[in-house]
């Protein structure tokens, strides 16, 4: 566990802008959240200091349009901070200004042209060796 003056230099200067990884509807549901927010006079604070752990949740395979797609759930446990600030008073209306363990779903997708697969074990022979 870090102490407070720790988690206070691993604190990016320069955030990543999320909306770069994010698909169209996610983008779109992410940038009308914020302006919501932004007409209602409060301002989201969201800071990620750590990724804790990563579980594997699900693996799919589908088709959409005739193109093979793999999605990848992903289980996130983030350690971070995330509150909603009243722009008027500078108070904190929503969430907490501590850092707090939460876990996240993570969902990846990416088209599949063609699958190559090696199959490297077959009912877990290799791995009991």
């Amino acid at each position: 566990s870090l102490d407070s003056e720790n988690e206070e230099k691993n604190v990016s200067e320069d955030p990543l802008d999320p909306i770069n990884l994010m698909g169209p509807n996610l983008a779109k549901f992410y940038i009308s959240a914020m302006a919501e927010a932004s007409c209602s006079k409060l301002e989201p604070v969201y800071q990620l200091y750590d990724i804790a752990k990563i579980e594997l949740s699900n693996v799919r395979f589908f088709n959409v349009d005739n193109s093979m797609r793999l999605r990848v759930d992903l289980d996130v446990l983030c350690k971070e901070t995330f509150f909603m600030k009243d722009l008027k008073s500078d108070s904190v209306v929503q969430g907490s200004e501590s850092i707090a363990n939460s876990w996240h779903r993570i969902s990846l997708e990416k088209s599949v042209e063609k699958l190559e697969w090696t199959v490297v074990d077959i009912d877990s022979w290799i791995e009991n060796e």
